[in-house]
């Protein structure tokens, strides 16, 4: 069997034109090089996002000795301690931990380039692994400290853990897959849904034969397992039994939580009325913002899937029709080494579809960012680039990659320019010159007069498709649709046989103009939006101006309250209380024992400095309105820092009076 299987692998590898198959490879390390370049750039340059400074906090109260979840709250056990360990090597600043972010999602990069391998061939691997490093929502938020990248990273190396078991020590490398799921499920728990597609995965590599399966699945749990019980026998120190169930330490707490969101929800409790003090304090600290309502989870949810649709249509569709694909080989295969590679490779698509069961799960009463979606990207990549590499006979096929590289360099460039002047259709027109011309360069003789002018045909059609002012006011829509309809029939059947020549058939063929116009398309919608500033609040170098002035007005272990925590972290200082995560008090109606958490806070004593930075309004200030009239007699502002969404305003505590609290 092992034989066959290899013998299918070499085959496929030359029907796809892969003789040489240091082309690809090449290309894969110039694009690493490419995005690297970027993502160091924007180390420095990218904006602040609120998660980064309660993930760096955890880190520095790790580094302190404290236990997550025991003496503080945080996010998962095993991010947590890889965080302190990178900033035990590099520094306690905000950078570092982007560096973290960064070498995941490279490194995620390469470990996509020995799935594909392992799944398909050298070439479709490459391809995958360049799709991924150059997908720009990757490149922009790899350069912000979140959970998603080293949980994606451990999630793709335990798929490559289970594809390699087929091919040989099934039982070693299903045990290293246990471990390694285990351990993505501990940075982020959607790695849940790692368990559930090997499940289906053993099923249909072993058919009847489930005693094969089962045996299989035993040495992923034994992985699985015995890596939670560290954890469990770790934490038995600190918590009782109960509390470890409950506690984000293994499943057990998904699956808690999974049967209370299924429980009828109780009917809503009437609204406390406002405290007598809120209104004076409005009136004594002008300077003090009321806090925003925060946006409905509906609509935060339904704007960030419509992004992730429209900057990853190409993507998307590259899944579909490799799915597609996938599916009519099933049924045409002949060969028992074709059967052998069909069931191999159908953990590509087994991967994303239970990816996106556990999200829609999730999001039935939380928020979808849009940082969850990376966590498709490489399912997304490997896939397209199957599909690709199958339909493309041509063996040159790199030129066409860097065509279309440069091409929708171009089409960000230009829409990022002219946003408003130029449609996004317009682009199409450039992306039809670029890949014909690709698609000519790459094909075995002569380009014949009739390709060349199918050139002109396809760029009037797309042209005409995209117009603009003036011209729509002559040309209506259905007539426009009916000229681009005719324009692009013709450009087709004179390229009939350039298609042909270049592709394994027309339905390849259409495919692939499909995804390249798909791209340009993303392209055009990505563009204006995505920039260094997206979906972040401060930028670095208020961060330093605030971080500067703490330093200055402040004792080395002067505690601050703040909604972003990352001053508290760069400047050297306490976290309020030790609160590493206020966003969890970023919502219009608390639960009750969250309000009462605050209040003992309150209680306790206020910081030595406060700082506005946005989210403190959303957050503490909102659930403690008698804070306000404090700010406005016991503090003073002492430095306004920017640029920011919001001014960052930092104060600092009068001097007490003896006797004062």
């Amino acid at each position: 069997m092992m034989e066959s299987m290899a013998s299918y692998a070499h085959s496929d590898r030359e029907v796809a034109g892969t003789a040489a198959p240091a082309t690809p490879v090449a290309l894969m390390v110039c694009t690493a090089l490419a995005s690297l370049a970027l993502r160091l750039w924007l180390v420095d340059e990218r904006w602040i996002n609120p998660d980064e400074g309660a993930h760096l906090m955890d880190a520095v109260f790790a580094l302190e000795g404290k236990i997550p979840l025991v003496d503080f709250a945080a996010r998962q056990p095993f991010y947590v301690y890889l965080l302190s360990g990178t900033l035990s090597l590099l520094g306690p600043h905000f950078e570092a931990g982007r560096y973290f972010a960064i070498a995941c999602s490279m490194a995620t990069g390469v470990a996509l380039f020995f799935l594909g391998r392992q799944l398909y061939d050298r070439r479709t691997a490459a391809i995958a692994a360049c799709l991924y490093w150059a997908i720009p929502l990757e490149i922009l938020n790899s350069a912000v400290l979140k959970t998603e990248p080293p949980s994606t990273l451990l999630a793709v190396l335990s798929l490559l853990a289970i594809a390699k078991s087929v091919r040989g020590r099934a039982g070693s490398w299903l045990v290293a897959a246990g471990v390694l799921a285990a351990l993505s499920y501990n940075v982020r728990q959607s790695a849940i849904f790692l368990p559930i597609v090997l499940a289906f995965y053993l099923w249909i590599q072993h058919g009847r034969r489930l005693h094969i399966a089962l045996l299989g699945y035993v040495a992923f749990l034994v992985g699985y397992v015995a890596t939670f019980g560290a954890f469990v026998l770790f934490y038995s120190q600190y918590l009782d039994a109960d509390r470890i169930w409950k506690a984000n330490i293994t499943p057990s707490s998904m699956v808690r939580w999974a049967f209370e969101t299924l429980e009828p929800e109780p009917p809503p409790k009437p609204t406390t009325p406002p405290k007598p003090a809120e209104e004076p304090a409005e009136e004594k600290t002008e300077a003090v913002p009321s806090a925003p309502k925060p946006e409905p989870k509906e609509s935060l949810t339904v704007r960030y899937l419509r992004s992730s649709v429209q900057w990853h249509a190409y993507l998307l569709i590259g899944l579909g029709l490799a799915f597609i694909d996938f599916l009519v080989r099933r049924w045409k295969v002949s060969s028992e080494e074709a059967r052998i590679a069909w069931r191999r490779q159908s953990i590509v698509f087994l991967w994303p579809l239970w990816l996106a069961v556990a999200y829609a799960f999730y999001c039935r009463v939380n928020t979808f960012h849009i940082d969850y979606f990376r966590e498709f990207f490489p399912a997304l990549a490997l896939a397209s680039a199957a599909f690709l590499t199958r339909a493309m006979g041509s063996r040159r096929v790199w030129v066409g990659a860097v065509l279309v590289g440069l091409t929708g360099g171009l089409a960000w460039l230009v829409q990022r320019e002219f946003p408003e002047a130029i449609g996004v259709a317009h682009h199409g027109t450039i992306a039809v010159c670029v890949l014909l011309a690709t698609l000519l360069y790459t094909t075995p003789g002569t380009p014949s007069r009739g390709s060349i002018a199918s050139l002109l045909f396809l760029s009037l059609g797309v042209g005409v498709w995209g117009r603009q002012p003036p011209l729509n006011a002559f040309v209506p829509t259905l007539f426009a649709t009916a000229i681009t309809a005719a324009l692009l029939g013709v450009a087709f059947w004179q390229l009939r046989r350039t298609v042909e020549a270049s592709f394994r058939g027309p339905a390849h063929a259409t495919g692939v103009f499909l995804v390249y116009a798909a791209f340009v398309w993303s392209v055009g919608r990505a563009a204006p939006n995505l920039d260094y500033r997206y979906d972040s609040i401060w930028s670095p170098d208020s961060v330093a101006q605030t971080s500067e002035i703490l330093r200055q007005h402040t004792s080395p272990r002067a505690s601050v309250m703040s909604g972003g925590v990352i001053w508290e972290f760069e400047s050297g200082r306490r976290a309020y209380h030790g609160v590493s995560h206020p966003l969890i008090y970023n919502f219009e109606d608390l639960p009750i024992w969250r309000q009462r958490e605050l209040d003992r806070y309150y209680a306790k004593g206020l910081p030595d400095a406060i700082v506005l930075d946005g989210y403190t309004e959303k957050t503490y200030l909102r659930h403690l309105p008698q804070l306000r009239e404090r700010l406005g007699d016991e503090y003073v502002l002492v430095g306004t820092a920017g640029p920011a969404r919001v001014p960052v305003r930092t104060y600092v505590r009068k001097p007490r009076a003896p006797g004062q609290p």
